[in-house]
């Protein structure tokens, strides 16, 4: 089991630990009516299920992002574009907002004159799509897409 899975059962753990917690400490208070003891199970319940659904969507997509890695070595591509690729990916998957070409010169390290020769090949190669020009943004193209969902 890899450690992001382990901290993520970790999470789960220390929460049915807060979970017994809680109740016995509502137990105990009881007798001064200082919690409703009905309602605070179903918060507890309510903030428990909450967390388990995270912890898997975080699984599921912690495995979409194995089998991008996985697709992506079987490629025919130089490690940058397979590096751009795998940024982007990221970016499709864990995130909701595209991710404009300046910020991924920062996060590849590569200058912008590179990282826009490498862009176009992957455009040409129909891996990203455009969706702005200014600023200029790139996300993954449906055809990729299609390949991972």
């Amino acid at each position: 089991m890899n450690q992001k899975c382990k901290f993520l059962i970790r999470i789960l753990w220390n929460l049915d630990i807060f979970y017994i917690f809680i109740i016995n400490l509502a137990k105990i208070s009881k007798k001064d009516y200082i919690f409703d003891y009905a309602k605070l199970l179903g918060i507890m319940e309510l903030i428990k299920k909450g967390q388990e659904s995270i912890i898997k969507m975080l699984m599921d997509r912690i495995e979409k992002l194995k089998y991008s890695k996985d697709y992506l070595d079987k490629l025919d591509l130089d490690n940058l574009k397979k590096n751009i690729l795998f940024v982007y990916i990221q970016n499709y998957i864990f995130s909701d907002f595209p991710l404009e070409d300046r910020q991924l010169v920062e996060i590849i390290k590569v200058s912008m004159p590179t990282l826009k020769k490498n862009i176009e090949q992957l455009i040409k190669q129909e891996y990203l799509t455009e969706i702005s020009k200014r600023p200029i943004t790139h996300i993954i193209s449906d055809k990729l897409q299609e390949v991972l969902d």
